[in-house]
C-alpha cells in the first residue's frame, strides 16, 4: 500500500502556516508603519490647527480692542471740541458781563441813573451772546444767568458785580471738573489736547 499521498497532504500544512506567518508579518509591518505615520502626522495637524485657532482669536482680540480703542477716540474728540466750545461760550459771556458791569459802575459814579447809549447797546449783546450760548451752559451755570439778566437788564450794577463772583466760580468748578475728567480717562488712547487755562480770574481784576 503506498503512502505518498499522505505524505504530499502533511507537506502542504507547513506550507501554509508560513504563508499566514508571512502575511501575519506584512499586515503588523503595514500597521506599525501607519502608526509610525499617525505618531508624527497627528502632532502636527493638531499643533497647525492650534496655532490656527489662537491666531484667529488674537486677531478677533486685536480687532476688538481697535475697535473700542477707535471709539473712545472719537468720544475724546467729542468731548474736547465741547470742552473748547463751552469754554468759548463762557469766556464771551463774562467778558461781556464784565465790560457791562464797569459801565455801570461808570454811569453810577457819574450819577446819570438809567442805561447811556453805550450801556444800552453792551447789554442788547449780552443778551445775544446768551441766546446763542444756552446749548453749551452747564448745569451749574445755567441757572445763575438768570439772576445776571436781571442786573443788567435793570443796570443793576450790585446785583450784577454778585452775579459775576457767582458765575465765575461756578464756570471754574464746570470747568475744572471736566478737565479733571479728561485726565483720568486711560493715557495710552487719549487724543485729546490740553484745555487752554482759564482767563476768568484775570479779566476780572481788570
Amino acid at each position: 500500500m503506498s503512502t505518498r499521498p499522505a505524505a504530499g497532504r502533511s507537506e502542504s500544512v507547513p506550507e501554509k502556516e508560513v504563508e499566514e506567518q508571512r502575511l501575519h508579518g506584512v499586515s503588523e509591518a503595514v500597521t506599525s508603519k501607519f502608526w509610525q505615520f499617525a505618531n508624527l502626522i497627528v502632532p502636527i495637524i493638531l499643533t497647525a490647527g492650534l496655532g490656527f485657532w489662537i491666531s484667529q482669536k488674537q486677531e478677533s482680540l486685536k480687532q476688538e480692542i481697535d475697535s473700542q480703542s477707535q471709539l473712545f477716540s472719537h468720544q475724546m474728540q467729542l468731548s474736547e471740541e465741547l470742552y473748547k466750545r463751552r469754554f468759548d461760550a463762557y469766556d464771551k459771556l463774562y467778558a461781556q458781563l464784565v465790560q457791562l458791569n464797569g459801565r455801570l459802575e461808570k454811569e453810577a459814579g457819574a450819577e446819570q441813573g438809567g442805561f447811556d447809549k453805550v450801556s444800552a447797546e453792551q447789554f442788547a449783546q449780552f443778551n445775544e451772546l446768551l441766546s446763542l450760548s444756552k446749548l453749551h451752559m452747564g448745569p451749574k451755570v445755567e441757572p445763575l444767568m438768570f439772576p445776571a439778566w436781571i442786573a443788567g437788564a435793570r443796570g443793576d450794577g450790585p446785583l450784577l458785580s454778585q452775579s459775576i463772583h457767582d458765575l465765575e466760580a461756578a464756570m471754574k468748578t464746570e470747568l475744572d471738573e471736566w478737565m479733571l475728567a479728561e485726565k483720568e480717562a486711560p493715557a495710552a488712547t487719549s487724543t485729546s489736547t490740553k484745555p487752554k487755562k482759564s482767563k476768568l480770574k484775570a479779566r476780572s481784576s481788570q
